[in-house]
């Protein structure tokens, strides 16, 4: 699929992919329970209930903590509007999670 800004959990270099890959920031033991798809982006609820996001960042759909230069908010980690590999969501911001969910340009996710 369309890989544009990361959200297929590869780096941006492949900007399509024809064929399933396997997301190696994930490892071996990285069990993932659930996975919500946006329009570019991609949510993983992991084995220990920590979410790990994706792809665009354009509307702050990832979840990742504001970076300094971007007051707005809107920029992922280094100030950048995606993410080309799963990044988890800090766990003050958000742990014990038991449900996630996207849409087009949000993400929802449901605490125990």
């Amino acid at each position: 699929g369309k890989n544009t800004y990361g959200q297929c959990g590869q780096s941006k270099t492949k900007t399509e992919l024809f064929q399933p890959s396997k997301i190696r920031a994930f490892g071996s033991d990285g069990i993932i329970k659930m996975i919500a798809l946006g329009e570019n982006h991609s949510v993983f609820l992991m084995g220990d209930n920590t979410v790990q996001t994706c792809g665009s960042n354009e509307f702050g759909q990832l979840g990742l903590i504001q970076d300094a230069a971007d007051p707005t908010g809107q920029a992922g980690p280094g100030g950048a509007l995606a993410a080309d590999t799963p990044t988890q969501i800090e766990k003050s911001q958000l742990d014990n999670v038991v449900f996630v969910a996207a849409g087009r340009y949000h993400t929802i996710c449901i605490r125990k």
